[in-house]
């Protein structure tokens, strides 16, 4: 007798859960809706760029759309359905993709003609509008096409990206009016799609990425979009730093507005404000904002530099004064200028706090260490051993 035979079997502690599907048999099981004869062009735009979206993320923006097409591509070869021939023909709306457009060619005959949507043509941009803030840091771009208006608030305190992305009813931006929001002014076609692409471009380098929703879900189909409109040139040479003469023009022209007293740690300071802005804000040395304010105090000046105890005491007062001043010499208002330099004081507490805790990047730290050593740099051969004694150092440190 088999020694199992009259054995209790072991109860199992519950059915057994079927496995995840992948995100590709989620989003081909769910492209069956892509077959009915009510879907529009505009749903199909939407799934697809809902679909590479919400792909697992790749390494880089561009690295995830290849993985995610190459994944959705070698599904639906294999099925050859025409659900499959549908989800391509979604896909080619709102990338392009020499292996997509292929793809949707010779698996078109799949399709019935009662898809109406394979037909419909090409959306037309109607109207485009921007509103901005006092600032023109933050801002709302309006791209109202017939059956949809797209809504991305941009803003040029962190870089010139997206920070939302939303599809709206058509004609939903005299909503905005309505609600009295910031001024809207009408755009060139060509303007806003410059504005706005871009803007998209560089979120797409963000990193971390962009973690809103609205944007993930519609970036493709806005993007698409933008392809299909002309856009104009940016009217900008290439970015040149100020030259020394033209910082201590301005600084000159602060002490003397502001009748602050011209000494070397204000002077040094007040150099600080100019290189930050000048280099690592769009729109130049002047072009503070309240979330200019915020990343210099917060994110840059504590990553970035060295401050005895005296000069980050005096920092904020300082960028309070100097970012208010440069408010009023671009023409900004009295009133915005005062808020935009009141964040400044009233960030003075935390800056004080993360200055101590934030991590120097190598650089910073490097260009710190050679002028406490007190290191010629214009002597190659006693740089290059300075050099080598510091890695040498924090390899030991780490070891």
């Amino acid at each position: 007798m088999p020694k199992s035979r009259g054995r209790k079997r072991k109860h199992s502690s519950g059915p057994r859960r079927a496995a995840p599907a992948s995100w590709e048999a989620s989003v081909l099981r769910d492209a069956v809706f892509l077959l009915s004869p009510e879907t529009h062009r505009t749903d199909a735009e939407l799934f697809a760029s809902q679909a590479l979206g919400t792909a697992p993320q790749g390494d880089t923006p561009s690295r995830q759309q290849d993985e995610a097409l190459h994944h959705l591509l070698s599904l639906c070869d294999r099925r050859r359905t025409p659900t499959a021939a549908a989800l391509v023909a979604a896909l080619a709306t709102v990338v392009d993709d020499a292996e997509v457009e292929a793809a949707r060619r010779e698996w078109a005959a799949a399709l019935t003609p009662e898809l109406g949507w394979l037909a419909e043509p090409e959306p037309v941009l109607q109207a485009a509008s921007r509103a901005a803030d006092p600032y023109d840091d933050q801002a709302v771009v309006f791209l109202e096409f017939k059956d949809v208006t797209v809504v991305a608030q941009t803003g040029r305190a962190m870089g010139e990206g997206v920070l939302s992305l939303t599809l709206t009813v058509p004609g939903s931006a005299r909503l905005w009016d309505d609600e009295g929001g910031w001024p809207r002014e009408p755009v060139a076609p060509e303007e806003a799609a410059r504005i706005l692409g871009t803007a998209l471009a560089h979120t797409g380098r963000w990193w971390p990425p962009l973690d809103n929703e609205g944007y993930r879900e519609t970036r493709f189909l806005v993007a698409a979009r933008l392809r299909a409109l002309p856009r104009a040139e940016a009217d900008v040479a290439d970015w040149a730093p100020l030259s020394d003469e033209a910082k201590t023009e301005l600084a000159d022209r602060f002490f003397a507005d502001l009748e602050v007293p011209d000494e070397d740690v204000t002077r040094e300071l007040v150099d600080l404000c100019l290189t930050f802005a000048d280099g690592w804000v769009p729109g130049g040395a002047l072009a503070w904002s309240p979330g200019v304010v915020e990343r210099f105090l917060l994110d840059w000046v504590p990553r970035r530099t060295f401050l005895d105890p005296a000069s980050r005491s005096l920092l904020p007062t300082v960028t309070y004064a100097f970012s208010g001043w440069a408010l009023l010499a671009r023409g900004v208002d009295k009133a915005a200028a005062a808020d935009a330099a009141q964040v400044a004081l009233d960030l003075a507490e935390e800056f004080q706090q993360l200055y101590d805790s934030t991590e120097r990047s190598p650089a910073t730290e490097l260009a710190q260490h050679l002028q406490d050593s007190g290191v010629d740099l214009d002597e190659p051969a006693a740089l290059d051993a300075a050099i080598s004694a510091y890695n040498a150092e924090r390899l030991a440190r780490r070891l």
